[in-house]
């Protein structure tokens, strides 16, 4: 729950899965402004020495795995600084937002089989555990997604104590479009020539990405 707390007070979130030169991607993210990396399935040990590598953003190990699979991992979760699960359906979620090792309950909004109810929010509120909704390219190009994300995350915030966090999933540098991330990219490249020269020509691709693609909504 302490850690929970931590990622709730942060600015922006990433969650990355699987990214080329990642200790690259990290600190450009890191100067553009966010707070917090999950590194996914990565355990604490391989985080620590990331972290000795970067200045200011804290990055964290995340187990997460889909709720039927959970039990397979039991002997390893202390590993992990998060323990978070993605339930397959409504009815697996009923005994995942109970369990006492889980911290955060981890959704697409546009899986309604999958998405808590909003009694099954309130449980979540009173057992200390997090909305994590997550946000990636396919989402933000799809209208309806779009749509079904706006809804889920307007009914969670009407949840009394709810922590919910929105995090960007991140495969690939052009993944980070928050509104203000282009500003910020710009700014870095032109005060900092180290991550300039290593981004080369990929800036380029990047910059025509985000103008041509929706960002990420705020709230």
């Amino acid at each position: 729950m302490r850690i929970v707390k931590i990622i709730e007070r942060a600015n922006l979130c990433l969650h990355i899965e699987h990214i080329d030169n990642e200790l690259e991607v990290l600190k450009l993210m890191e100067k553009i402004g966010y707070d917090i990396v999950a590194l996914v399935n990565k355990e604490v040990q391989y985080v620590s020495k990331i972290q000795d590598s970067l200045d200011r953003m804290l990055v964290l190990s995340k187990l997460c795995v889909p709720g039927r699979e959970l039990r397979r991992y039991e002997r390893r979760l202390s590993r992990y600084d998060i323990i978070a699960v993605r339930p397959e359906d409504r009815f697996i979620l009923n005994k995942l937002i109970r369990l006492p090792e889980v911290d955060m309950i981890t959704v697409y909004a546009h899986e309604r089989d999958s998405t808590p109810s909003k009694d099954q929010m309130k449980i979540m509120s009173q057992e200390g555990k997090a909305l994590e909704i997550l946000v990636n390219s396919d989402v933000l190009q799809d209208s309806k997604k779009l749509k079904l994300f706006d809804i889920l995350l307007h009914e969670a915030l009407r949840i009394e104590d709810l922590v919910v966090i929105v995090t960007n999933v991140v495969t690939r540098i052009e993944d980070v479009r928050q509104p203000l991330d282009l500003e910020a990219f710009l700014t870095v490249l032109l005060e900092d020539k180290t991550i300039a020269r290593s981004m080369r020509k990929r800036w380029l691709e990047y910059i025509t990405y985000v103008f041509y693609k929706r960002g990420v909504p705020t709230y």
